[in-house]
């Protein structure tokens, strides 16, 4: 797995040979296994007891996807570490965290037994929701969630133009196509939404379109043109012919 920046303390998380672990100050932190996909912020702590301290969560999965984890984290000036592993509550085979916010709330996916995949959100209390896809298609992806709760991901299916359409979940959880809320000039100009790979919390989006018209893929940014966390329609950027589905955007600022 890749290497992801934390947005403060120049923290790093790595799945090394699926172990999981965490980069602090030059050290890796060893989890001892799984796979590691994403860390909240940092916040700075203070113990009676050993002193100060940074805590942090991080999300991803024990062995190979075989079930969504969250690690706590508490790391001691004195050189103390104390680490525990939560695994996250599923229904069928597999799944696995992939983000994970500063509130603790976490997405994914998970597998059923029927083998199709659907969007997942643990609460900060550990409880799963399945978030489903748009309309009829049967496997779905959660990529992302910012500090509103704003998740974004895409569904796969018959529904979608190119097999693909990228997708919002905003609080009441229900999936729609982020191509529902393009302009019509955008629509007309011949470009589909494909996957979208994160949000920040000021609730731009990034990920990759197809134009149906040229049959060139582009990276966008949408911008949302009006209120967070719920926009009802977005305006589009489009930046070169590449792929962004290994990219990940972090939201902090």
């Amino acid at each position: 797995g890749g290497s992801i920046l934390n947005a403060i303390g120049g923290s790093v998380i790595n799945a090394i040979q699926q172990r999981a672990g965490i980069w602090n100050n030059g050290t890796l932190i060893d989890f001892g296994g799984g796979s590691a996909n994403d860390v909240n912020n940092i916040k700075q702590e203070n113990s009676a007891t050993n002193g100060n301290y940074i805590s942090m969560q991080v999300a991803g999965s024990l062995g190979s996807n075989d079930g969504a984890a969250i690690w706590l984290l508490n790391l001691y000036e004195n050189g103390t570490n104390n680490i525990q592993q939560i695994q996250l509550p599923t229904v069928g085979v597999k799944s696995t965290a992939t983000s994970i916010n500063d509130l603790g709330e976490s997405v994914g996916w998970l597998q059923d037994g029927l083998g199709e995949l659907h969007a997942a959100l643990w609460t900060d209390q550990h409880n799963l929701i399945n978030l489903g896809e748009v309309t009829s298609d049967s496997n779905s992806y959660a990529r992302d969630i910012n500090n509103s709760g704003l998740i974004v991901g895409y569904s796969v299916g018959g529904y979608c133009k190119n097999s693909y359409c990228a997708t919002i979940w905003g609080s009441d959880h229900t999936a729609t196509d982020l191509n529902s809320l393009l302009d019509e000039s955008t629509k007309s100009a011949g470009w589909e939404l494909i996957m979208a790979q994160a949000v920040n919390d000021s609730g731009l989006i990034v990920g990759n379109a197809f134009n149906n018209i040229t049959g060139v893929t582009h990276a966008f940014v949408l911008t949302p043109t009006s209120a967070v966390p719920e926009p009802n329609t977005f305006s589009l950027m489009l930046f070169g012919i590449v792929s962004l589905v290994t990219y990940k955007a972090r939201r902090r600022k």
